[in-house]
C-alpha cells in the first residue's frame, strides 16, 4: 500500500524485504550485476551436476569463475556447501570439484601463505559450519521436556546437515 500524498512511508514498509528479482538491475552495480550473473550461471550448473557430467561440467564452473575474486569466490563457495550439506549422497563429488576449484583458482593470498585464497575460505566456512551445527544440536539434546513438532523436524535437519558436512570434509 502506498502512503497518501505527502505522508511518509511506514518504519514496516521502508524496511520490508524485497526478492531480488524485483529489483530494478539499472539500480545495482556493476559489480553487484555481474556477481549476480555469475552466482546463478553457477547455481544452474550445480542443479545439473551429476558424476557422469562431473567433467565437462566442474570445467565449466571453473571458466564462469575464471579470475574471480574473493567475493565471487565466497559466493562459489557458499553455493557448493549448501549444495553438499543439502545432498550429502554427493558430497564427495561436491569436494571433489571444491579441490579442482582449488588447485585452478588464482591465489589472492600473499605468496608465503601455505594455503591458497580458495582453500583458505572453504576451510574458514567448514569451520564454521561445523560449530554452528553442533551448537544448534547440542541446544536441542540439553532442552528439557518434549520438543515440538517443528523444534523435531528443525533438530533433524540440523544433524542432517552436520553429518552432509563431516561427509563433506571427510
Amino acid at each position: 500500500a502506498r502512503p497518501a500524498s505527502g505522508l511518509e512511508p511506514s518504519a514496516n514498509q521502508q524496511r520490508r524485504w524485497i526478492a531480488p528479482s524485483a529489483v530494478r538491475r539499472d539500480e545495482l552495480s556493476q559489480d553487484s550485476q555481474h556477481n549476480d550473473f555469475i552466482f546463478r550461471r553457477v547455481r544452474g550448473i550445480l542443479n545439473k551436476i551429476t558424476p557422469e557430467k562431473f567433467e565437462k561440467l566442474s570445467s565449466d564452473i571453473i571458466n564462469i569463475i575464471g579470475q574471480g575474486s574473493p567475493t565471487i569466490f565466497k559466493g562459489v563457495i557458499l553455493l557448493i556447501f549448501e549444495k553438499a550439506l543439502d545432498e550429502p549422497k554427493y558430497s564427495s563429488m561436491y569436494a571433489q570439484l571444491c579441490k579442482r576449484l582449488a588447485e585452478n583458482a588464482p591465489n589472492f593470498e600473499s605468496p608465503d601463505s601455505k594455503n591458497t585464497t580458495f582453500k583458505h575460505l572453504l576451510l574458514g566456512k567448514c569451520q564454521d559450519e561445523f560449530k554452528n551445527r553442533a551448537a544448534l544440536s547440542g541446544a536441542y539434546d540439553k532442552r528439557a521436556g518434549k520438543l515440538t513438532v517443528d523444534e523435531e523436524e528443525a533438530k533433524f535437519i540440523a544433524k542432517r546437515k552436520m553429518l552432509g558436512n563431516i561427509k563433506f570434509i571427510g
